[in-house]
């Protein structure tokens, strides 16, 4: 995955408590110990003991984002930290990034979410995952295409009033 950011942050992927999904332990990622405790099982047929961990997502990132422009190979959009309140930045990313599904629900003005973190396999494996998804939600009805145009109506003339 390739990204261009236009501004400096002040980390890369940091340690953020709380963030972690499976035991309640903080991320750390450079601690090359085990995140999980391993449970030990000897299989029935008397060959030797493997050891069994869950498997997890260690959350360091996470930004959402809107997708400003959509070219052949790459798309690119403006982001945004969830954790901090921080300026947009912008980013490109390859379109080979998302899922197939995903892929299909690519368009300019798209909102979609960016995680990265750490993926513990039940094996003990741990590799480093940026995750990209695209929002879905059901097309607007009617009725609520009315309700916020009435809505934005009324804001509206609020706001000329309270400018007089």
């Amino acid at each position: 995955m390739a990204y261009v950011a236009t501004g400096k942050r002040s980390r890369v992927f940091g340690e953020r408590p709380g963030d972690s999904v499976g035991d309640g332990q903080e991320p750390s990622p450079n601690s090359t110990q085990p995140v999980v405790t391993p449970r030990v099982v000897t299989p029935a047929n008397g060959s030797r003991p493997i050891e069994l961990t869950r498997a997890r997502f260690l959350l360091f990132g996470s930004w959402e984002g809107v997708v400003e422009h959509v070219g052949q190979d790459t798309f690119t959009a403006y982001i945004t930290d969830t954790y901090q309140d921080k300026a947009n930045e912008v980013v490109e990313f390859y379109k080979s990034d998302l899922s197939e599904e995903d892929l299909q629900l690519l368009e300019e003005g798209a909102v979609f979410y960016w995680f990265v973190g750490y993926n513990d396999s039940s094996s003990g494996q741990r590799s480093r995952t940026s995750v990209l998804r695209i929002r879905r939600l059901p097309p607007w009805t009617e009725y609520e295409h009315e309700k916020a145009r009435s809505w934005a109506d009324e804001t509206t003339q609020a706001l000329s009033l309270w400018q007089d």
